[in-house]
């Protein structure tokens, strides 16, 4: 296991401004207030599976928010206190931690799962609009995932997903789930777009990367932020910045190790410092939004 290096950093922002567009399967969600005073949490899009999203799950830190992952981090955190979110919003690998957490697997099994993970449990070579087919990947989800439907999971879920065919962001929140997370986490020109009723979906975050699509109008939001930068994102680029929403409260975490497909050594590294940068921020009061 590599050396855990220094704490990563953490930040907290509470963002009163801006609008954020809402969207289930390409109709508006009607405006409406949650009725809990649960925050929803919600999960952005990270490198590889998840890894440091799962950190903040750890029970001792903050543990019901998600956007997931990276394992051992921030999920399990916001699990180890109690902290459960009225809904989980989230988009790649933000919804593949946050919905099966959703589902019931609990922080700490998923943590286990994403450590163990090897290329070769989800590579299966067949290029066509993708690199890969994705079969093992869903066939992963199917096995992990207790709930089979939205309907079945234990809080509220919804994943944010690109639709091919109109080029926009859709959001899914009813059906089937392993269909679903497939898709939000299907990368461009690495997985090949999964096809749900008549539509093609590939990975949420090309253009939802904040995982918000789902939030409803006047909701509280703890939003989860890898400020990390993907290879293909340019510096500066707004896709990297904090989105602003009124009734958001933004944790933002520093100094996380990229993980990808051939760098999967890093993820126990990278859920202990997310999981350190939580407490952090756990350690300082949040503004209540």
């Amino acid at each position: 296991m590599p050396s855990r290096g220094p704490p990563a950093a953490a930040s907290c922002e509470s963002r009163r401004s801006g609008r954020s567009e809402q969207t289930s399967r390409g109709r508006e969600y009607p405006a409406r207030r949650c009725a809990s005073r649960r925050p929803t949490a919600c999960c952005r899009r990270a490198h590889a599976p998840g890894l440091a999203r799962l950190g903040t799950l750890h029970p001792r830190a903050v543990v019901r928010v998600l956007r997931v992952l990276r394992a051992r981090g921030r999920g399990a955190v916001l699990e180890d206190e109690g902290l459960l979110p009225a809904r989980v919003l989230g988009s790649s690998a933000g919804a593949l931690v946050g919905g099966l957490w959703a589902a019931g697997v609990p922080a700490g099994r998923l943590c286990e799962e994403l450590v163990a993970l090897r290329r070769e449990h989800f590579w299966d070579l067949r290029p066509g609009l993708g690199l890969l087919r994705g079969a093992r990947f869903r066939a992963r989800l199917e096995a992990l995932a207790p709930a089979g439907s939205f309907e079945e999971c234990r809080v509220p879920l919804a994943v944010s997903v690109f639709d091919v065919l109109a080029r926009r962001t859709a959001v899914l929140d009813d059906g089937e789930l392993a269909p679903a997370i497939h898709a939000s986490c299907a990368l461009p020109f690495l997985f090949q777009p999964v096809r749900i009723g008549r539509r093609l979906y590939l990975d949420g975050g090309v253009l939802d990367r904040p995982g918000l699509a789902g939030a409803l109008a006047g909701e509280r939001v703890l939003y989860h932020h890898l400020t990390s930068r993907s290879p293909w994102r340019r510096r500066g680029s707004p896709a990297l910045r904090i989105p602003e929403r009124p009734r958001m409260q933004a944790v933002a975490l520093h100094g996380i190790p990229r993980v990808s497909p051939f760098h999967l050594e890093r993820g126990p590294e990278a859920m202990e410092r997310a999981a350190e940068g939580m407490r952090s921020a756990l350690a300082r009061e949040l503004s209540r939004g």
